[in-house]
């Protein structure tokens, strides 16, 4: 835990650099101030911490606390995180497990704003196996965004930062992550790769009328293939290089969607 308040006149102490103090807290053990006075007054609790309720469990080193003069805004910082849930404690149950989960959040009193990163996504059976009939490949690089304030939040908590500044990002929620999925059961298989992105932002949709509230999907560098059959029968068909966009959203109650998406390459093979 560091402390450093502000005194009455708004000052603190700055134990930085040359500064810093060694303080005997026992025999043969010491602690070191150095905290910094640029960062004004702090008030911050760190560790690691394991919670697990039931069949879930999340770790990770943690940090919380109160950092410069705005007192009513809470900053939560997150490194080398992992999540784990489950259906139940049996090998016949699924199992979700997600790792190196890392990011930076603010909360106060208008909302929350912050960056989760996650490293990668696994689905498995209770006993860390594949499943049966349903194959799961690899999901990396998972980012979800959000900001709720609406208004501006910058933040830099550790080595995690975000900066919401543009007016569009004041009020928004996205998901990114590249997916790597292979879902069979019988004689047919559907492969799906490449980086997804889902965004719950403000646009203007229509000229002459005010900003609402959309949601952006997205693909780059995506691929496709659906196979029925087995070889040497069976027919596979292939789609690649596919880049989109589409926007849903409501107009004069109504939905709506509009976008494009672009096809590379089409390939029709035998399966393999």
């Amino acid at each position: 835990m560091a402390i450093n308040r502000a005194a009455a006149d708004g000052s603190v102490l700055d134990f930085a650099s040359t500064n810093s103090r060694a303080v005997s807290t026992g025999p043969g053990t010491s602690v070191t101030l150095d905290l910094a006075g640029s960062k004004g007054p702090v008030l911050e609790a760190a560790g690691t911490l394991t919670l697990g309720v039931f069949s879930s469990s999340l770790g990770g080193s943690f940090t919380v606390g109160v950092t410069g003069t705005d007192s009513k805004t809470i900053q939560i910082g997150i490194e080398q995180g992992q999540l784990t849930l489950a259906t139940g404690s049996n090998a016949s149950d699924i199992k979700l497990s997600i790792t190196d989960i890392g990011g930076a959040v603010l909360i106060n009193q208008t909302g929350a704003a912050g960056v989760l990163r996650a490293g990668d996504i696994d689905v498995t059976d209770g006993a860390g196996g594949a499943l049966s009939s349903l194959s799961f490949g690899d999901v990396k690089g998972v980012e979800v965004g959000f900001n709720t304030t609406g208004r501006a939040s910058k933040a830099t908590i550790g080595q995690r930062g975000f900066d919401y500044s543009d007016e569009q990002h004041h009020d928004f929620f996205a998901v990114s992550a590249d997916v790597g999925l292979t879902l069979s059961g019988g004689s047919v298989s559907y492969t799906l790769d490449g980086r997804f992105g889902i965004a719950r932002q403000p646009m203007v949709l229509l000229e002459g009328t005010a900003a609402q509230q959309a949601f952006v999907v997205t693909l780059q560098e995506g691929k496709t293939a659906l196979t029925v059959g087995s070889a040497p029968g069976g027919a596979r068909v292939g789609l690649g290089k596919l880049e989109g966009a589409l926007i849903l959203a409501t107009l004069n109650g109504k939905f709506g969607a509009a976008g494009t998406l672009t096809i590379g390459e089409v390939s029709l093979t035998k399966a393999d």
